[in-house]
């Protein structure tokens, strides 16, 4: 199994990788923002398009765990998004790709992280140049800190779960 700084320098230079590709072929970019839902959270993206079939979509999710007069937790996950979409010119775009994430839960006892990666299939689909909605299923896997797991999982251990996730965009 892959040690999660393996995983997050692996995702890193894949991203970093597909930016330059993109910026050196000059292909059209179109920039977007977005809210995402799932049962257990509320994300913030950015959708960046690289071409007409490739977005990428850094997401961020923030809470604050603090009880009134307690010190608490801060919880933040950050993650990012690649997908391939199907139909460039329809109305409704299908699409599969790969997000991953890193769930963090900071405070006075220190600092904890879980790290996921899972596979996504879905679709979007614009009511116009600048706004769609979209729905999509992941199987994420999760590799929870050897300490404490933010995601309240068993700690050091590797989970699978199914996620639906829906989101609303805004392109400029």
């Amino acid at each position: 199994m892959l040690s999660k700084l393996h995983l997050s320098t692996t995702i890193f230079l894949i991203v970093l990788a597909l930016c330059a590709s993109a910026a050196a072929s000059g292909r059209a970019r179109q920039l977007g923002i977005g809210l995402g839902i799932t049962e257990t959270s509320t994300d913030f993206m950015v959708n960046f398009w690289l071409s007409e079939y490739f977005s990428l979509e850094p997401s961020f999710a923030f809470r604050d765990l603090s009880p009134e007069g307690d010190g608490g937790f801060t919880r933040y996950i950050p993650g990012l998004g690649f997908l391939y979409h199907w139909s460039a010119d329809k109305d409704l775009r299908p699409y599969v790709g790969l997000r991953g994430a890193f769930d963090v839960l900071s405070g006075a006892d220190g600092k904890y992280t879980d790290v996921s990666v899972s596979p996504v299939f879905g679709g979007e689909y614009f009511f116009s140049d600048n706004f769609s909605v979209s729905g999509e299923y992941q199987v994420v896997l999760i590799v929870t800190d050897d300490e404490l797991s933010p995601g309240l999982l068993p700690a050091n251990s590797t989970t699978v779960e199914t996620v639906e996730f829906l989101s609303v965009h805004f392109y400029f």
